[in-house]
């Protein structure tokens, strides 16, 4: 699956997360958990993002939440949403994406895989929304792209079909037939990530409808 962000006043886009960060400062395990093996330097002295930007592959899957690093490759095969939802984030930062979708066991399980702190001011924002040349599709695999909710279409009392501009009116959305993308936004106050499969097909151009 590839991403892309609902582009409204309330969305903001995949980077460092802020909140709860003197929260995870406190109470840091002092060895890794049960499922993964770290080294005591890890431990001891946390883990550049360097580091965890390695890991970004099904042989070693990690992903930063809340400034700690999780090696989550032994969850690949059992993760209720496919490893592929995992691997959309591994060697990256990914608090705003596990707080979207996750529940209060995700929470609890996820220290089992615990690996060592974030080595503080080591944390990187991910890159702006990419320029886009003549013959580009939009989607970029591990990169949300924003797009704007232009057009809601009233089919009936109870379904609607919701138009999202492309940047360009001659570029395609770019994801294969059958294929999924995750949808980000920020209602409430709180994140909101869900994966949805277009209506429209790769030939459509300019916009896709969900």
């Amino acid at each position: 699956p590839t991403a892309a962000v609902w582009d409204n006043d309330a969305v903001v886009g995949v980077g460092s997360a802020k909140k709860g960060a003197a929260d995870v400062k406190k109470d840091l395990p002092t060895a890794a958990g049960k499922l993964v093996t770290s080294t005591e330097e890890w431990i001891k002295n946390g883990i550049t993002m360097e580091e965890v930007e390695k890991h970004n592959h099904e042989d070693s899957a990690w992903v930063v939440v809340k400034d700690r690093v999780y090696d989550c490759t032994p969850y690949l095969k059992d993760h209720p949403g496919g490893a592929s939802s995992i691997m959309i984030t591994a060697g990256l930062e990914a608090t705003d994406d596990f707080e979207a979708v996750h529940s209060k066991k995700a929470w609890d399980m996820l220290e089992d895989y615990y690996m060592g702190a974030l080595r503080k001011g080591n944390t990187r924002t991910q890159a702006a929304v990419s320029e886009f040349a003549a013959g580009d599709t939009f989607l970029k695999p591990r990169e949300f792209q924003k797009m704007p909710l232009v057009e809601k279409i009233i089919v009936n009392h109870d379904t609607r079909i919701f138009r999202f501009a492309l940047p360009r009116p001659d570029m395609k959305l770019g994801l294969p037939t059958g294929q999924h993308i995750f949808l980000k936004a920020k209602y409430e106050g709180k994140f909101v990530m869900r994966p949805y499969s277009p209506m429209t097909d790769d030939n459509t151009l300019g916009h896709v409808d969900f």
